[in-house]
């Protein structure tokens, strides 16, 4: 009926996903699932579905090279600090 190509959606959420900044595997898991996303992590990828059927996978690697970029500056770490004394 819908011509809804699932597996084109599947890499634009992935693509989406990486904008964020994480620091962990699981953080990255946690917005796949955020998604509807069933997220399988084996060996050395991460396996995606959706309604039952294998959307796309992303391979560790990519994902830890992506995680080895997250650096936060300094200027960010007073800016949180401001934020939690703040709401205190």
């Amino acid at each position: 009926m819908l011509q809804l190509d699932t597996q084109q959606d599947c890499k634009e959420a992935i693509k989406e996903s990486l904008t964020y900044r994480f620091s962990s595997v699981a953080q990255f898991i946690l917005l796949m699932e955020r998604k509807s996303y069933d997220c399988r992590q084996q060996q050395d990828k991460i396996s995606l579905y959706k309604h039952g059927t294998k959307q796309g996978t992303l391979t560790l690697s990519d994902l830890t090279q992506r995680l080895a970029e997250y650096r936060i500056s300094p200027g960010e770490i007073s800016r949180i600090r401001a934020l939690i004394l703040k709401y205190k």
